[in-house]
């Protein structure tokens, strides 16, 4: 099995629909990770500054069931969140949202991990917005 890692291009589409969401939030893509072979895994971790709406991605080739995994630890001032984490196992394309585990936090970590059970190409990616310090909260 083949691993790679990536900057995900995101397609303007995409983009353009996370910054009309999220209002003056700027739209953000991370790395990610590729991977191919028999039951093809990899897995990423990341820091989103002020994070709003986080947004995991996946995608495999041939189209078949993806197995995402995460983990998502936040920072709001001095305080640090439990533990948030969770899976979704679907067909691909996926896309999901992640709900920050507190309001506004400063910053997140995120550990994502995706595998498949067969044989094929598969790549993951997170989008998210950021909110605006000072802005108005709501």
């Amino acid at each position: 099995m083949k691993v790679r890692w990536f900057a995900a291009a995101a397609p303007p589409l995409m983009l353009a629909g996370l910054l009309s969401t999220a209002g003056a939030a700027q739209a953000q893509v991370t790395n990610g990770c590729r991977a191919h072979g028999l039951l093809a895994s990899c897995s990423y971790g990341l820091h989103l500054t002020r994070p709003l709406h986080i947004h995991v991605h996946g995608r495999a080739t041939p189209r078949q069931r993806e197995r995402i995994a995460w983990v998502l630890r936040c920072e709001k001032g001095t305080r640090t969140s439990a533990r948030h984490f969770g899976s979704v196992s679907a067909v691909t394309p996926i896309r999901f949202t992640v709900a920050p585990p507190s309001k506004r936090p400063d910053s997140c970590q995120m550990k994502v991990r995706v595998s498949i059970d067969t044989h094929g190409h598969i790549r993951s990616w997170v989008t998210y917005s950021q909110w605006t310090p000072g802005a108005r909260k709501g």
